[in-house]
């Protein structure tokens, strides 16, 4: 049912990919659970940095929403391990170091 969806709403509405690197999608999920105090997992992380760093292809728009999922098998510490050893995120904040 739901791809069925999908592939209607591509029929009728322009359908862009962007493909952004790990360390957006990890960096996006701390920068999210700093702002809203809720844990998502990297494969929603990736839709936020979309927002975050206002990628080109969300520049026409005037409202964009992201349904944020997942984190229930992420914990915050999850997010800052893969922070610092696999995406080897440098740049973290203050904030994000102390979660």
């Amino acid at each position: 049912m739901v791809c069925e969806q999908a592939l209607a709403y591509s029929k009728n509405h322009r359908i862009e990919s962007v493909v952004l690197p790990d360390q957006m999608a990890v960096s996006a999920s701390l920068q999210f659970l700093q702002d809203h105090g809720i844990v998502v997992e990297p494969a929603c992380g990736v839709a936020l940095a979309a927002v975050y760093e206002k990628v080109a292809a969300l520049s026409a728009y005037k409202t964009v929403l992201v349904i944020v999922c997942g984190g229930v098998g992420s914990t915050a510490d999850d997010l800052v391990e893969l922070a610092r050893v696999e995406c080897d995120v440098g740049g973290l904040s203050p904030n994000q170091r102390n979660l």
